[in-house]
């Protein structure tokens, strides 16, 4: 055996490589043994990396590279079950295009992909580390929050509203309207979040459109605290 000795022997199949096998301080005898192994090795990786390819295709979301919505509806019942756990509150973003109807019939479907395209880069690029930024379906977006308090979750979705209000897009000026809900209530469902979420986002749209409505769930049976609604009425109180 030569101890500084290396063997390497390319890993490929069908014109692709998978990678190198490496042996250091192999003998002329056991890298011949190693060749038998090579087929195996490279079929064993070439099934792994399918797999993997197959689940992401199937999470994914075509048009935007982000997760598409049975990924979200899957993350979504992960992370309220780790803050029930953990005893921390969890954000759930819901946006879509205001006027998205009115940019498809005028400059019509592909220009309408061609947005839906940036606004999924825009997302990804300012999504945290730790959110789950997906298409949910036609032009409406959602974002996972873990761990985020109802004053941060505010302000990520007012700095994702003004960029996207800020950012040229092809044809004109396009703006969101947001539904945002903070949980803090340990028996709030994955459906009932979502559904808050919905009625936050329409609020938004019947307030004039692109503007963030922000709801807090602390007791499923009362329903969920319209933020803005409950400062005013603080103020209007200690006016008087």
């Amino acid at each position: 055996e030569l101890p500084h000795s290396l063997v390497a022997i390319p890993l490929i199949k069908d014109h692709h490589s998978f990678g190198v096998l490496c042996c250091y301080g192999a003998t002329a005898e056991n890298a011949d043994a190693l060749v038998v192994y090579v087929d195996a090795i490279t079929n064993a990786l070439a099934n792994a990396l399918h797999l993997n390819a197959m689940r992401e295709t199937a999470i994914t979301d075509a048009l935007t590279g982000l997760y598409n919505k049975r990924y979200f509806l899957e993350a979504l019942q992960a992370e309220l079950h780790r803050g029930i756990r953990f005893n921390r509150s969890t954000s759930l973003l819901i946006f879509d295009v205001d006027h998205f109807k009115q940019y498809n019939d005028t400059y019509g479907h592909p220009d309408g992909d061609r947005l839906l395209k940036q606004l999924g880069k825009i997302v990804k690029d300012n999504a945290g580390s730790f959110d789950t930024s997906c298409r949910y379906g036609g032009e409406e977006f959602v974002l996972i929050l873990p761990e985020t308090k109802p004053d941060h979750a505010y302000l990520v979705a007012e700095k994702l509203r003004q960029i996207i209000e800020h950012t040229e897009f092809p044809n004109r000026k396009v703006t969101v309207s947001i539904g945002l809900v903070t949980n803090t209530n340990s028996t709030c469902t994955p459906e009932q979040l979502l559904q808050e979420a919905d009625k936050a986002l329409y609020k938004s749209k019947n307030a004039g459109r692109n503007k963030t409505t922000h709801v807090i769930v602390v007791d499923k049976n009362l329903g969920a605290i319209d933020v803005e609604e409950a400062n005013k009425i603080g103020k209007k109180a200690e006016g008087e």
